[in-house]
């Protein structure tokens, strides 16, 4: 039997803070997105019960909130990455640590932190991909988000922002990858 403290420090420590565990995780995540993106893309939408794949708005509703959430986890992932590879800890005795003075899976104030140590250089419109993908990092899990009040902010946010920005799955795509590249060469850069 393996004791303890052997899996403890190396199981849980070692592999909870190692950026490129952190990495890899979130690398698995974006491809599983970009696999259910498409298969989102090549939905004919003016004939949904058409396709082979999905028979109902419902569900065609359902994957791009998957599609989403898992885009928020790619870039919680990542953004946990660069809080390691600044030499900070996530893992300590045993326990998994949020960031501090962060806010659990809101990727605006992850980020907020993270720049404290390095330039991250968040677009305006990156800002609002973020929390979107907050948002979707709840909802694309259960039915409802864990405030009412979260739910109405989102809500009236897409319906502000509806000129100048679409909210769905494929108008993100270009945003999301972009961002994710970003951070993934900051990631590489830092030694």
């Amino acid at each position: 039997m393996i004791k303890d403290d052997i899996i403890k420090n190396v199981l849980f420590n070692k592999v909870g803070n190692n950026p490129t565990m952190w990495k890899y995780y979130s690398e698995n995540l974006s491809n599983a997105s970009k696999h259910l993106n498409k298969q989102y893309s090549d939905i004919d939408f003016k004939n949904p019960v058409d396709n082979d794949s999905l028979s109902s708005i419902g569900e065609l509703t359902s994957l791009s909130k998957i599609v989403n959430m898992l885009r928020a986890m790619a870039i919680e992932c990542l953004f946990k990455a660069l809080w390691l590879k600044c030499g900070e800890k996530l893992a300590i005795n045993g326990e998994f640590k949020k960031i501090p003075d962060t806010r659990n899976h809101n990727l605006v104030s992850i980020e907020k932190e993270i720049s404290k140590k390095i330039d991250l250089n968040i677009s305006e419109n990156e800002n609002d991909l973020l929390k979107e993908l907050s948002y979707y990092n709840s909802h694309g899990r259960y039915p409802i988000p864990t405030k009412w009040s979260f739910l109405k902010k989102h809500i009236n946010n897409g319906l502000e922002n509806k000129s100048s920005r679409s909210h769905g799955v494929s108008a993100d795509k270009e945003l999301f990858d972009d961002l994710e590249k970003r951070l993934t060469d900051i990631f590489n850069e830092i030694k």
